[in-house]
């Protein structure tokens, strides 16, 4: 039992030291792939305006280029039609959604915007807005976070009916 501590006095600084780098590299590892995590914004579906409620659905694919899963855990997104005014939001700050497949998932996340919040102006030019031929492009905008780390969105989609 004498000789007991002296092992312990070698063996636990290399442990301790071998358990940092580990934890290090799976730090700069989990940064790296994260970064191979793509989000192709394909559309956003105009589902009309009921009691000065717009409804729109935003479309996009998560692709997964590796073999690690990922959690999508909050997602926060402004849409924006061509002069900056916000038209809908999307706020799920506890998503949770799990990507666990190499390949590509496709999400629908919806927005629902009251018109009248922004009084009676902006709500009547909005709904000149949807209601004309030609449909604008929507900026979708804001920050996904997952495993962690966010993620900055900024991507400029086609608006659909």
């Amino acid at each position: 039992m004498a000789k007991s501590p002296n092992i312990l006095k070698k063996v636990l600084p290399i442990l301790l030291l071998g358990g940092a780098g580990f934890a290090a590299y799976k730090a700069v590892n989990l940064s790296s792939s994260i970064d191979s995590l793509k989000f192709d914004f394909k559309d956003v579906v105009y589902k009309g305006i009921k009691s000065f409620v717009l409804s729109l659905n935003v479309r996009f694919d998560v692709i997964n280029p590796s073999n690690s899963a990922y959690t999508i855990e909050f997602i926060s997104l402004d849409l924006l039609l061509p002069d900056g005014k916000i038209v809908g939001q999307i706020r799920q700050p506890n998503f949770n959604t799990e990507i666990t497949k190499k390949g590509i998932s496709t999400l629908t996340l919806v927005s629902k915007t009251n018109l009248l919040t922004g009084g009676i102006g902006l709500a009547t030019e909005i709904l000149n807005f949807f209601s004309g031929a030609a449909l604008p492009d929507i900026t979708v905008k804001g920050r996904i976070r997952a495993n962690g780390i966010l993620l900055n969105i900024n991507e400029v989609v086609k608006l659909s009916k």
